[in-house]
């Protein structure tokens, strides 16, 4: 019988950024292993591009919001919604003792993607990218003395 790894993350080919890059690697090798039944769920459109042919198949393209970025509210929102959309699709394709791995993208992904584990029971890895929420003090978009900070961190390092 197969095992089942399904890779969840914000971005995937055919994406330039280097964690884009680095997925498409990856599910690459994993791809000839042929024990492994390989499925890829992201939020990047093909517009255009031909797929994979060695994921054939095997990806599942969430549409993502055209909301402005630019603006901090939508910014939050798009990750919201992208998150549940993501989380969604992957609790209705996984199984018990499937293997999941997720990366850091969207950020909001890591606690939902925990929460739902303790309930479809599958093996879970993480690929860090950025460590949220110490990203925001880095950024200084808030203070590590705020309430807002401490409860986000408190999620987070259950998380993780």
């Amino acid at each position: 019988m197969k095992k089942k790894l399904i890779i969840v993350s914000e971005y995937f080919y055919p994406s330039g950024r280097i964690d884009a890059l680095l997925l498409q690697e990856i599910s690459k090798k994993l791809s000839g292993i042929g024990h492994l039944e390989l499925l890829v769920i992201c939020a990047i459109e093909l517009n255009g591009a031909d797929e994979l042919v060695f994921l054939q198949n095997k990806i599942i393209r969430i549409r993502s919001s055209s909301l402005n970025e630019k603006i901090i509210f939508f910014r939050i929102l798009k990750f919201i919604i992208l998150t549940i959309k993501l989380s969604a699709k992957l609790f209705f394709v996984t199984n018990k003792n499937d293997r999941v791995l997720i990366t850091t993208n969207p950020a909001f992904l890591v606690p939902i993607i925990s929460l739902l584990r303790t309930f479809k029971k599958f093996e879970y890895t993480l690929l860090v990218y950025d460590v949220f929420p110490e990203n925001l003090l880095a950024a200084k978009i808030i203070s590590n003395k705020g309430i807002i900070y401490k409860l986000i961190k408190i999620i987070y390092d259950w998380a993780y």
